[in-house]
């Protein structure tokens, strides 16, 4: 039997259960990040961004930036939008490349994330 629940206004979401499997909108679900786009957080409190490789016990980020300083929202805002006027980076087309000794975490991040 196919059961239907267009609403349940005891959750947040509008969601549908059929055959007992729960289903959400497409737009509400939020975007995994695919690729090795980061935003990497490193010892002394730089930020750097860029399409990451790790080799020989290194980091190097291609189409790379930095943030260059950030107000009134914490990582997690700089990561939700890079383009708030709080928030400063710079492009540094010659690329990163850190020691991977450095590094404190990253977060995956969208593809174009920066650019």
């Amino acid at each position: 039997m196919t059961t239907i629940n267009a609403q349940d206004h005891s959750m947040p979401t509008p969601r549908i259960i059929l055959d007992g499997v729960e289903y959400v909108r497409a737009d509400l679900v939020p975007k995994t990040p695919t690729g090795n786009r980061v935003v990497l957080v490193a010892d002394r409190g730089w930020i750097f961004g860029g399409d990451m490789t790790r080799k020989n016990g290194r980091i190097h980020l291609a189409r790379a930036f930095n943030v260059r300083s950030y107000r009134g929202v914490g990582i997690e805002g700089v990561i939700d939008d890079p383009t708030r006027d709080t928030v400063t980076i710079k492009s540094m087309p010659s690329g990163v490349d850190l020691p991977e000794s450095v590094e404190l975490f990253c977060c995956p991040v969208a593809d174009d994330w920066g650019l």
